[in-house]
């Protein structure tokens, strides 16, 4: 008996042809074809989907009668990147009375490669849907999160950036990034503008509620304070926004002024001091 396999591969799967040629004294019939795929770690995965085709040559006429299995190896086994060998098991009837099955083992090594930043298929097999082609400032065009230093980020905190921003998700070299239009924004510098006001990337998530490391601070929703907070230039309370001050919390303008404008509000609770 003799087997050899010409290959292709398909969208989502990875389809193999195998023409197995049994000769007469191996009672011409095989009961059915296996396949088991060898991680390069050891880890092993059998798929018992191999199915029958179609069959040449007539048992005790021909020489040999050649039988046409097709294999369908999906992309869900993937536990380490690297060649995989294929170990490919036949069960055929075995003479001399052809009642009895004996077992046929074909292996070929380095059968295909897996690379997660390769293909779509390898990274969903890795880790699931959504980490794939992300943009960011990291394996923007690959798998996020199948290398150490990669993130998926998504938009977080004030609502008025999320809703603004046209698209909400990236792949960022850092857990506490912000993302704001596909783009990430580092926690304690990261700054966007929207509506009027100013955002600050505080752990992974926007705040208006954060002053700006040197700009000015313009404040558009309500704003509770209720620690020490020092301001590098001005403060716009704008309509909309309320800064407000509780007992023991503190705002120190340093190098400004504060503006209240129609529709702001400043609230001071006793204890509270704005200087």
């Amino acid at each position: 008996m003799n087997l050899w396999r010409p290959f292709w591969f398909l969208a989502g799967c990875i389809l193999f042809l195998l023409a197995v040629t049994v000769a007469y004294a191996d009672c011409c019939k095989v009961y059915d074809v296996n396949a088991l795929v060898i991680a390069p770690n050891g880890a092993t995965h059998l798929y018992t989907n191999c199915t029958y085709v179609s069959s040449t040559g007539t048992c005790g006429t021909t020489s040999s009668t050649t039988v046409t299995y097709e294999c369908n190896l999906d992309h869900s086994f993937c536990p380490v990147e690297g060649k995989y060998d294929v170990n490919f098991i036949l069960s055929v009837a075995a003479s001399p009375d052809c009642t009895a099955k004996r077992i046929e083992y074909n292996v070929f090594t380095n059968f295909y490669d897996v690379n997660y930043d390769a293909s779509e298929q390898w990274c969903t097999c890795k880790l699931g849907p959504g980490h794939w082609d992300l943009g960011g400032n990291v394996a923007a065009n690959s798998c996020c999160g199948d290398d150490s230093g990669e993130y998926v980020r998504t938009c977080q905190g004030a609502s008025a950036v999320c809703n603004a921003s046209t698209d909400n998700t990236a792949c960022c070299n850092s857990s506490s990034d912000c993302v704001f239009n596909n783009q990430c924004y580092p926690s304690g510098t990261g700054m966007v503008s929207v509506g009027g006001g100013t955002y600050v990337c505080s752990n992974g998530s926007w705040s208006n509620c954060i002053p700006p490391p040197s700009s000015d601070w313009n404040i558009v929703s309500a704003c509770t304070v209720s620690s020490a907070i020092n301001v590098a230039a001005n403060i716009w309370i704008k309509a909309g926004g309320i800064l407000h001050v509780l007992s023991g919390g503190s705002v120190s303008v340093g190098g400004g002024y504060i503006f209240v404008l129609p529709g702001g509000e400043i609230q001071v609770e006793s204890g509270g001091e704005i200087s």
